[in-house]
């Protein structure tokens, strides 16, 4: 299993979620599991998933992957702090 957070709860990031925890018979998404999400909002919770920092997803060592949800002027921002997820892991 891949631990993995979303960046982003409007429809897309909404989605994302609803796919980690209800995936599809052999997608993709049975090996995901959703850890939390990142919003500038103050949501604690979406879905029964909890709200966390990008401090506490970069540190995470059960966290492998982002999932940007944004709009897409901040997609090269955030896939650039995202790919701290994977230079500063050994597992891969």
């Amino acid at each position: 299993m891949f631990g993995s957070v979303v960046v982003g709860v409007g429809r897309a990031g909404g989605v994302r979620i609803r796919d980690m925890l209800t995936p599809l018979p052999g997608s993709g998404a049975e090996k995901l599991t959703v850890r939390g999400f990142i919003s500038r909002r103050n949501l604690n919770t979406h879905q029964d998933v909890n709200q966390i920092s990008v401090e506490d997803a970069l540190k995470g060592e059960d966290i492998h992957a982002a999932f940007i949800c944004t709009e897409n002027e901040s997609h090269e921002d955030l896939v650039s702090l995202s790919s701290l997820l994977v230079f500063d892991r050994s597992t891969f």
